[in-house]
């Protein structure tokens, strides 16, 4: 039997499909904003920290070099704020709309690695070698997110000379990622509350605001995958990624 579609009904389906064009192209507008705001706001904060850092290292006064150690602090917090409102815009853009992009894992991490360097000049990987890394299927702006937010916290506050260890294994239809530091560790009271909104487990020691790993945990979730944390006083932190292949 052929149906035929009311004036009406026609009308409606072609409303619905100019809508989701329409709905497409703002997200396509939404992310070129995105990517130009970070951009144009995260330059300038890196010149003030590299004339702060600059002012610091050539002045004998005291109280000049305390000052340059004030906008240091304040360019971090600032860019911090940045960080977090980019990723919760990714967040919310991608949430009933992720691509299926295949994406290279370790050059992911590698990108995210240099984009910390300038400011964690003490921090270095060590990505284990792994043959046929299978490719995953999740937007790589996301995975990319992912994986500064977890360096990062690991240059703050893993406090070790040596390197953060990368380790893959390939389980059923998952790709495991653990990221190792030899720093403190975390205590178990503040692992169970790690991935929550705006907790910082030494709220003292370092600025921010605690929405890094909520965020990752947020976005990995809506991905289909997950993250734990594996640590012990005195032996380091490990957050192990889980991701579907």
């Amino acid at each position: 039997n052929i149906h035929f579609l009311s004036r009406s009904a026609y009308l409606d389906q072609l409303r619905l499909s100019e809508q989701l064009k329409t709905e497409q192209t703002l997200r396509y507008q939404l992310s070129d904003l995105i990517d130009l705001l970070t951009h144009e706001l995260r330059n300038p904060l890196a010149n003030i920290e590299t004339q702060a850092r600059l002012i610091d290292r050539v002045s004998d006064q005291e109280t000049t070099k305390s000052m340059a150690q004030k906008i240091i602090n304040s360019t971090h917090i600032s860019a911090e704020i940045i960080s977090s409102w980019v990723d919760r815009a990714w967040q919310e853009q991608n949430s009933n709309t992720q691509q299926k992009n295949e994406c290279r894992i370790i050059t992911l991490i590698q990108d995210a690695y240099e984009q910390l360097t300038s400011r964690y000049s003490h921090f270095h990987i060590s990505i284990e070698p792994v043959d046929n890394l299978p490719q995953i299927t999740i937007e790589p702006k996301i995975l990319r997110l992912v994986f500064g937010n977890i360096l990062e916290n690991a240059a703050k506050y893993a406090h070790s000379e040596q390197p953060l260890k990368i380790h893959f294994r390939k389980k059923e239809n998952k790709l495991i990622i653990r990221f190792r530091d030899f720093g403190q560790g975390i205590s178990v009271s503040d692992q169970l509350m790690i991935f929550s909104k705006h907790y910082r487990a030494n709220p003292q020691q370092k600025t921010g605001y605690g929405v890094g790993l909520y965020l990752v945990r947020e976005m990995l979730e809506q991905c289909h995958a997950n993250i734990r944390v594996q640590s012990r006083i005195g032996y380091g932190t490990a957050f192990v990624i889980e991701l579907p292949i």
